[in-house]
């Protein structure tokens, strides 16, 4: 442990905000599925100085920096690949600014989407996407970092589609703004202010910098939704419907699971459910009806309990990363144009059909999942499984130890979830796929053009010469 790199931290930062226990940093060092190197230090900057301060601390002593936001990736997000490592927990920095005359909002990074909805209905306005399915917990940062989608996102697209402009501390510790910001006396408007520079340091998770602050544009508080769902006989179907309502641009919100078809006593039943909002009631229900008419097949159509009860608690309708059984689960997901979405839920259920032993011996349940954003389809395969959590999803929602199944008796079964996750990974690459939230696990780099790649290099570089914001993110 490097204890004047520790010394130099506590000058920074109050004392308590720095944590050495073996404990503490231990449990930094992994995420809801991967464990990595145990980081040498945690630092939780106070501001926005601060963390400008203790990255430049920390790369002039040779150590890299990794930011942690809410603690829900499930991609090696912020899991550490060496032990000279800074992680800084930025959940302090959660300040919040809405200014309602230029239709902007102004978060800390360490902000959850849940602080900003709130900040922002206390004025009548919204961000257009506004927030995860766990934004009790997810942080703007993270989810900048990553990429994510839910609220908003059938029409409005991923949480980076909406970003005005950042402000992103670089290696060397300098505070870089973008957008319209980055003008002499300018303030956050306005994103393509010349190149895009904010875009680069969107979905980078932290390979280019440490986003400190996001500024978003904001839109009137829809008044009125109306929600619906759908039956279907299987994935396939579940997709080609979400593709359908994709095209017809009037879902805020469209997501669906199919059941197991392989061990679920239900066979292969899904379901769709759909929310279209807007401001006046006619217009909303001629949006519903231009989905229920966009859907070809004509599914029979349910009673919307489930899009009504995520309407109306949003941030609160998950409550833990396990399932409702106390299991573990793991998400693997593609994206994919909305022409593609059939035929690769096809190749998808083949791939889970030609381990269906597998899955059966260990125990391992999946279910099949789609969501909309914009004009793409995202797939996600959950596997589900019985083993001992770990401190971090326990502490993910703030403790969930009454829930908590299984132990180290299922061992196998995770290492079998870790082997399918690989493949599938390689699968989706092969499928020519694309993803949010890449962290190091999926095939980023390997699956660039070359020149695409070596451009990207180039600026990895130039911005972080040495390779220690976050080594090993996007796998370059």
């Amino acid at each position: 442990m490097n204890s004047t790199l520790i010394k130099s931290l506590r000058s920074i930062v109050s004392a308590d905000a720095v944590k050495v226990d073996e404990r503490d940093r231990r449990y930094y060092s992994r995420d809801l599925f991967f464990e990595g190197e145990t980081p040498s230090v945690v630092v939780s900057p106070g501001s926005q100085a601060e963390l400008a301060d203790c990255v430049r601390t920390a790369t002039e002593s040779g150590s890299a920096v990794i930011a942690r936001g809410g603690g829900l990736s499930y991609t090696k997000g912020y899991v550490p690949v060496t032990d000279q490592t800074v992680l800084i927990d930025m959940r302090r920095l959660n300040a919040v600014v809405v200014n309602p005359e230029d239709r902007v909002v102004t978060a800390e990074a360490g902000a959850t989407w849940e602080d900003v909805y709130i900040a922002c209905e206390h004025h009548g306005l919204r961000i257009p996407f506004f927030g995860t399915a766990v934004g009790a917990v997810s942080t703007i940062g993270g989810a900048l970092a990553q990429n994510a989608v839910f609220f908003g996102s059938g029409k409005y697209g991923t949480a980076a589609d909406n970003v005005l402009g950042l402000r992103v501390v670089l290696a060397d510790g300098r505070i870089v703004p973008t957008g319209s910001e980055s003008i002499r006396n300018g303030t956050p408007f306005f994103r393509h202010h010349g190149p895009d520079l904010t875009g680069i340091f969107l979905s980078d998770g932290g390979a280019l910098g440490i986003k400190s602050e996001a500024s978003f544009r904001l839109i009137d508080m829809p008044r009125e939704i109306a929600c619906a769902s759908f039956a279907l006989r299987g994935y396939s179907e579940l997709v080609a419907a979400a593709a359908d309502i994709a095209r017809t641009n009037r879902s805020a919100e469209c997501f669906g699971v199919a059941q197991n078809p392989f061990t679920s006593s239900d066979g292969a039943g899904a379901t769709l459910h759909v929310v279209v909002e807007g401001y006046f009631k006619e217009e909303v229900d001629r949006g519903l009806n231009a989905v229920r008419s966009g859907i070809s097949g004509q599914p029979q159509e349910i009673d919307p309990v489930v899009p009504n009860f995520v309407r109306s608690n949003p941030f609160e309708f998950v409550t833990s990363v396990l399932d409702a059984k106390g299991r573990l689960q793991s998400w693997t997901h593609a994206l994919f144009p909305l022409s593609r979405g059939p035929s690769a839920a096809n190749d998808i259920l083949d791939f889970y059909r030609d381990r269906e032993y597998l899955l059966s011996a260990a125990g391992i349940d999946v279910t099949f999942t789609v969501a909309v954003t914009a004009n793409a389809l995202v797939l996600e395969p959950v596997m589900y499984w019985s083993d001992a959590p770990s401190p971090v999803h326990l502490n993910a929602f703030g403790g969930a130890a009454g829930r908590i199944n299984g132990g180290g008796e299922a061992s196998e079964a995770t290492a079998q979830v870790v082997n399918i996750r690989k493949d599938l990974a390689k699968k989706f690459s092969e499928m020519g796929a694309s993803h949010m939230q890449l962290g190091k696990f999926y095939n980023y780099g390997e699956c660039l053009d070359p020149e695409t790649l070596s451009v990207l290099r180039s600026i990895k570089a130039v911005l972080d010469p040495n390779g220690l914001m976050n080594p090993g993110a996007l796998r370059l």
